[in-house]
């Protein structure tokens, strides 16, 4: 029963192709106008029909039921032969012919390109991460270079695919090798992208955060939003598989009738493809389908949610309780801090009884990476033999200035500049405004402020600082999730910066399900991992006294746990 069933499903599915043929052949350019007017009658008379007899009537039935039928034939007609791509360049016979013939060799070389360009990109160290806290930044960067260069290969395939889908435009009877060639071309291209395609979302159905990062922008490597979601909506989409099954159909037919004489390796790059795409779409099933359609739904609820959580985000952050109305570390001991930091420091600071410190957990909320004002940045670096190798081998040049005034030229601009006090700028953090170059003196006007430094050389805090600078101008991360490149959080603009020159003893944690680093957990490491950090300086602000104090590593590494809570701090109820 079941195998009858099957012949009886494959010879109605050829009898739709052989239609589809034939309509083409007979009306060509006024094909979907006669089957549109069809339709337009069909549905009209099958309206009158119904309100004058009813639905019950068999007429009105079998009206409706050739209307469908109509419909579905339209939409299969438009599937088979696509409208919305370019039409063939040429009309003259012979010079499709010149274009078809080398294209057929072509595509069958690309295709295997494309598939060991696959094979390599998922089979990067990254894939053996399960967390997206294990990560290391090299391997999101290597991992996004190799997806840039897989998103291209795979558009010069669709351009492919779309160019000769529209065969149908060449007359079957006068040259059926050549109209069948150019459907072998558009059917292999389209097998070929959604083969690939399910590869990549099978292997990314297990690590979600790589949905993450191949989803998001990265103006670094040329990278658009939304580059994975539509690699996926294509792949899995019902007009493409009725595409590929009519091709399989279509292509069984003229390989049986042996119209044209095709290599038995050229049929089974098409048939081996298409198994594998079977095999690939029973792996990744409806539970992982429907798994997929779950997280589109999360993300577009939250899209909507997004702009209310970044007006209350920013809200929060600019409100402070009437409690106090100074802050306990005067200007003048902040100047004496800098005296002590050097260029690639990490500054900590805490600003009590603003609202947004309630959101954010532990003692330390917020992290600023210490510049130096630009002299005391190329005095510190420039006489660096290493450093000068660095310049020459990545930039080439010699000269650090040179470099940033013409690779980092904005934020240079901005660093040069002095604030409305007249303070030179020496910081980069990530704030509400995004990423942001000011001055110690404005950042340090605070409650509580510690500067720590990581035991690095020269040249490892001269591309942490680098990679900082080139984020200049972009975005803060509303989302607080640091699997998004195209906005930034202080913390993951300082951990980003640092993690692709070295191995930090810190990592990302999971929170409310995104992935972040509270500023506290650099204290926090401060405190445990002693042969990384070493102790700079701490103010420590004593609410009693309204002033602040100059305060040693130990106590410092007693800090982190400290409450968030400031009228448990302040002794606001004692």
């Amino acid at each position: 029963m079941k195998s009858l069933l099957k012949k009886v499903f494959r010879a109605i599915a050829l009898l739709i192709v052989k239609s589809l043929i034939i309509w083409q052949l007979l009306f060509k350019d006024q094909r979907f106008l006669l089957i549109d007017i069809l339709v337009f009658i069909g549905v009209g008379f099958s309206g009158y029909f119904w309100l004058a007899f009813g639905f019950d009537d068999r007429y009105s039935l079998g009206l409706v039921a050739c209307t469908l039928i109509l419909i579905v034939f339209r939409w299969l007609l438009v599937l088979s032969i696509p409208l919305r791509t370019a039409p063939l360049p040429f009309k003259n016979q012979n010079k499709l012919t010149e274009l078809v013939e080398p294209k057929f060799a072509e595509l069958l070389n690309k295709l295997k390109e494309i598939d060991l360009k696959v094979d390599w990109f998922l089979n990067m160290p990254i894939w053996q991460t399960k967390d997206y806290q294990d990560v290391k930044q090299v391997q999101v960067q290597d991992i996004k270079q190799q997806w840039v260069d897989i998103l291209v290969n795979l558009s010069e395939l669709d351009g492919l695919r779309k160019r000769f889908s529209r065969f149908g435009e060449i007359d079957y009877l006068k040259a059926p090798d050549l109209f069948i060639k150019a459907f072998l071309i558009a059917d292999t291209a389209l097998v070929s992208l959604i083969y690939n395609s399910l590869r990549i979302i099978n292997a990314t159905y297990h690590h979600e955060f790589m949905e993450e990062i191949l989803d998001n922008e990265d103006q670094s490597v040329n990278l658009l939003t939304g580059n994975y979601t539509r690699l996926v909506e294509n792949a899995v989409h019902v007009n493409e598989f009725v595409r590929v099954y009519l091709g399989v159909v279509f292509l069984k037919y003229i390989k049986r009738k042996k119209y044209i004489k095709i290599s038995e390796e050229n049929y089974e790059v098409i048939f081996g493809y298409l198994r594998d795409i079977n095999l690939l779409f029973s792996e990744y099933g409806l539970g992982n389908l429907f798994q997929f359609l779950r997280r589109m739904f999360k993300k577009e609820t939250y899209r909507l949610w997004f702009p209310l959580q970044k007006n209350v985000a920013e809200a929060m952050g600019a409100i402070r309780l009437p409690i106090r109305d100074y802050n306990l570390i005067a200007t003048e001991q902040i100047q004496l801090m800098q005296e002590q930091l050097l260029p690639g420091d990490i500054v900590l600071v805490r600003s009590s009884w603003y609202l947004s410190n309630v959101g954010l957990p532990g003692f330390w909320p917020h992290a600023i990476l210490y510049l130096g004002d630009v002299d005391q940045f190329l005095a510190y670096f420039e006489d660096d033999i290493d450093v000068q190798e660095f310049l020459q081998a990545k930039y080439r040049e010699a000269g650090l200035e040179s470099v940033l005034e013409g690779k980092f030229a904005a934020a240079w601009r901005k660093w040069q500049k002095h604030d409305d006090w007249g303070n030179p700028c020496r910081v980069v953090e990530a704030v509400s405004a995004g990423v942001v170059i000011k001055s110690l003196e404005v950042v340090g006007s605070v409650d509580y402020v510690a500067a720590i430094r990581p035991q690095l050389t020269k040249v490892q805090k001269l591309q942490a600082i680098l990679y900082a600078l080139a984020n200049f101008g972009k975005p803060y991360d509303f989302e607080f999730d640091f699997r998004i490149d195209s906005a930034s959080v202080c913390t993951e603009l300082i951990y980003k910066a640092y993690s692709r020159v070295a191995d930090l003893p810190i990592k990302p944690i999971k929170l409310a399900g995104k992935v972040t680093l509270p500023a506290n957990e650099f204290i926090k490491s401060f405190a445990k991992d002693t042969d990384f950090w070493e102790f700079v300086y701490f103010i420590d602000g004593d609410p009693k006294l309204g002033t602040a104090k100059i305060k040693n590593a130990k106590q410092l590494s007693k800090s982190w746990k400290r409450s968030k809570w400031d009228f448990v701090n302040e002794g606001l109820f004692d």
